[in-house]
């Protein structure tokens, strides 16, 4: 049974709530948590800027190692097929890594903590193995040109790691794991 409606009382607006009763309107706390906030879109970029950089110098790393085989001596050779075997294991073990970065690098910029927390360990290493790689330089200067860019960028993709720490860990960003 449908009640007729008072011809002085205009209905109710599609999609919102009859004027006798009012939603209360959202909490800041919870809107905020909605938001990205912008430490976090940085830290989110400098992420794809290292996994970019470390493309960059993972190829030149390929062309090298091909270099440096070819003047092993005989190709075909025992030391040749050794290194070249040891240096792809090498390049898939660390495509890999990079993919796997920026694949962390997604649900961190979503809010997942443990995301955050897997790229700080992953900024670790990249930190410590720059920084086990820098007695190396002379060697990569004495490969030339594609030895010196190598280096350069391998060295400069620490870089956007530290400021992606960084900005990962600001107060606000704090806020936005925590929710």
């Amino acid at each position: 049974m449908t009640f007729p409606q008072d011809p002085h009382e205009s209905p109710a607006p599609q999609g919102r709530p009859p004027s006798g009763s009012s939603m209360p309107p959202p909490d800041p706390s919870v809107l905020q948590s909605l938001i990205r906030p912008r430490p976090v879109q940085v830290a989110f970029v400098l992420w794809m800027i290292y996994v970019g950089i470390s493309l960059v110098v993972l190829v030149l790393g390929a062309v090298m190692v091909n270099d440096a085989t070819r003047s092993v001596g005989v190709e075909g050779s025992l030391a040749a097929e050794q290194m070249r075997g040891a240096a792809v294991v090498t390049l898939v073990l660390t495509l890999i890594l990079i993919v796997a970065t920026g694949l962390v690098a997604l649900p961190m910029r979503n809010g997942a903590n443990w995301a955050r927390i897997v790229l700080t360990v992953l900024a670790a290493l990249v930190i410590i193995g720059t920084l086990l790689s820098l007695p190396g330089l002379d060697q990569r200067a004495e490969a030339g040109g594609l030895g010196v860019a190598h280096g350069t960028l391998s060295m400069l993709s620490v870089l956007p790691v530290v400021a992606a720490l960084v900005s990962m860990y600001r107060s606000e960003s704090n806020s936005f794991f925590r929710s």
